[in-house]
């Protein structure tokens, strides 16, 4: 019984929810477009704002009454309409009567759709994504095909609203447009065209050519483009040394929505963000955008959601935060400002009593011979018996006990007793020394250990690379984060949405298919899943499949 109830319940909300459809008036010549707030639903009828008078029949007076619910209208042309909230009713010029036809909503009046229609003189049609209303359809002037585009040329500006389009599986690419007619337009043999009450469907080719094309509305004229092979342009914006981009891609079969910030390194500095003030506190990617102010955050390597450690490299200001733990690729900027990504082998040294002891772990929650602990690390420092703890400062021992946080500008080192056989005893005032190798002798400002890695040195990368992740990180579809550097220099940024049904994610080998031919020198991931995120000028701009996450480190961009 209470199930039954509840159906009917959730069936009468959905019944009057409001429609996520955009309402268009294409009347006396011009275009008015309005967001779905115009438009309510109730059953199998639609509803419109009367806020539509003021903006499509300029002429018209409207008075309400002191409490809202009664409005007198006279229209252009003379015609006068009595609207009474309260008993759902019309009257058209005192004398003709229409019942339920006024709907009231809060503080808004809405009116029937066919109602509109009939006492404006107007034809009504519904499309995916828009409800039309109409004095005359729309008339399709001209028609051309060029090189990489075919462009439609109407009798007036036209709404996106009015057009359909999707492809077959062959590659072919279908476009209905509705409301529309047509006179002796010459089409040519290019198209197949079908033609039904005010509506007109194009078949463009049957090659794949026409695979992930995309329009463009530009007043009159609807511009259908060949993608240019990342597939359908669903934003672009671009600033000072940026170009900012979301497409729609296909690969396998399967959509996938990508976000890409392509900009000029030299314009910006790339640094790391913490979720707290150090690892390992999360917080929000739109908090850690918002607490520094940045142009651009995005997640950064991976970490152990368990304990929310980061796992791999992670250099800030050309201080190790995380050694590197898999031998995977790093991205990494130098003190001179080179990007790069690649596969380097970097360890740190404890430099003491005229010897060098290679350190096992910075910041980190696992036991070793030698580890290290700075003020980029904000949790309790592990406590092991038979280890000695030395606190460091500009290089000096300062103090020899176990104190649970580390102070700022310091560091502790936690030596176990096979470590101490190795560095020999250390005493409060003795100088002590930090010193990084890595394989290509960089100077590193900045470092993320991701992976895997995708593009190396302009070519995909091989087989080898399964060697470093477990099947399901690279067989599964899933959302995708990634750092590429293009054959001219710029640096891109971009975020792959996934478990979703318009955004199914990639596998390792669909995103070697994908990007092996988007000029990029080399390309890697960073981490993924549920932790692939962009946020740009404080926005989300993709759309994680469980909301923003929560992230103990990040990558910031901002300008120098």
């Amino acid at each position: 019984m209470w199930k039954s109830i509840l159906i009917t319940i959730m069936i009468m909300l959905l019944s009057t929810l409001a429609l996520s459809k955009t309402l268009v008036f294409s009347y006396a010549g011009k275009l008015y477009q309005f967001s779905e707030e115009m438009l309510f639903k109730d059953g199998s009828r639609n509803f419109v704002s009367v806020d539509f008078v003021d903006e499509v029949l300029k002429d018209s007076i409207v008075s309400s009454s002191a409490n809202g619910k009664e409005l007198f209208i006279i229209l252009p042309g003379g015609k006068m309409l009595s609207v009474y909230a309260n008993s759902e009713k019309a009257i058209l010029d005192f004398n003709e009567t229409f019942e339920h036809v006024v709907l009231s909503k809060g503080s808004k009046i809405y009116l029937d759709a066919s109602f509109i229609c009939y006492f404006l003189n107007l034809s009504q049609t519904e499309t995916e994504s828009s409800v039309i209303f109409y004095d005359q359809p729309f008339r399709l002037m001209n028609v051309q095909k060029g090189t990489d585009s075919v462009i439609f040329e109407f009798d007036r500006p036209v709404p996106m609203g009015f057009m359909n389009y999707w492809h077959t599986e062959t590659g072919a690419l279908i476009v209905t447009f509705k409301p529309v007619v047509s006179d002796d337009v010459n089409i040519g043999s290019e198209f197949e065209v079908y033609s039904g009450k005010q509506m007109l469907r194009f078949l463009l080719d049957g090659k794949s050519e026409w695979y992930q094309a995309y329009p463009v509305f530009d007043g009159k004229r609807v511009i259908i483009r060949k993608s240019s092979g990342w597939g359908r342009v669903l934003s672009t914006s671009s600033g000072e040394s940026y170009k900012l981009s979301s497409v729609e891609g296909i690969v396998s079969g399967r959509k996938f929505v990508i976000t890409l910030l392509e900009f000029e390194p030299e314009a910006f500095k790339i640094e790391l963000a913490y979720g707290g003030n150090g690892i390992p506190s999360v917080r929000d990617i739109r908090d850690i955008a918002e607490k520094n102010g940045a142009f651009a955050v995005i997640n950064a390597g991976y970490f152990d959601p368990s304990n929310n450690f980061p796992i791999g490299l992670l250099v800030d200001k050309g201080e190790i935060v995380s050694l590197p733990s898999l031998g995977r690729p790093i991205f990494f900027v130098t003190r001179d400002g080179e990007i790069g990504i690649s596969r380097m082998d970097i360890e740190l040294f404890l430099k003491v009593n005229e010897r060098k002891v290679r350190i096992k772990g910075v910041n980190t929650p696992y036991k070793g011979e030698l580890l290290v602990y700075n003020d980029h690390f904000n949790g309790i420092i592990p406590y092991y018996e038979d280890f000695t703890y030395l606190n460091i400062k500009n290089g000096i021992v300062v103090g020899k006990s176990y104190n649970e946080r580390v102070e700022k500008g310091t560091y502790t080192l936690l030596i176990s007793p096979t470590g101490l056989e190795k560095t020999g005893e250390i005493d409060v005032g003795q100088k002590v020394e930090f010193e990084t190798y890595n394989s290509y002798g960089y100077n590193l400002d900045f470092a993320v250990e991701g992976g895997p890695l995708i593009i190396s040195n302009g070519d995909p990368a091989s087989e080898y690379e399964r060697n470093f992740y477990n099947s399901s990180l690279l067989d599964n579809r899933a959302p995708r984060t990634f750092v590429g550097i293009t054959t001219r220099g710029s640096l891109v940024f971009m975020v792959v949405d996934g478990y979703q049904s318009r955004s199914y994610g990639l596998s390792f080998k669909e995103m070697i298919e994908f990007f092996s031919d988007k000029n990029f020198s080399n390309l890697m991931c960073l981490d993924g899943g549920r932790s692939s995120a962009i946020v740009v000028g404080g926005k989300l701009l993709n759309s994680p499949s469980s909301g923003a996450p929560v992230l103990p480190v990040a990558i910031m961009i901002d300008y120098k």
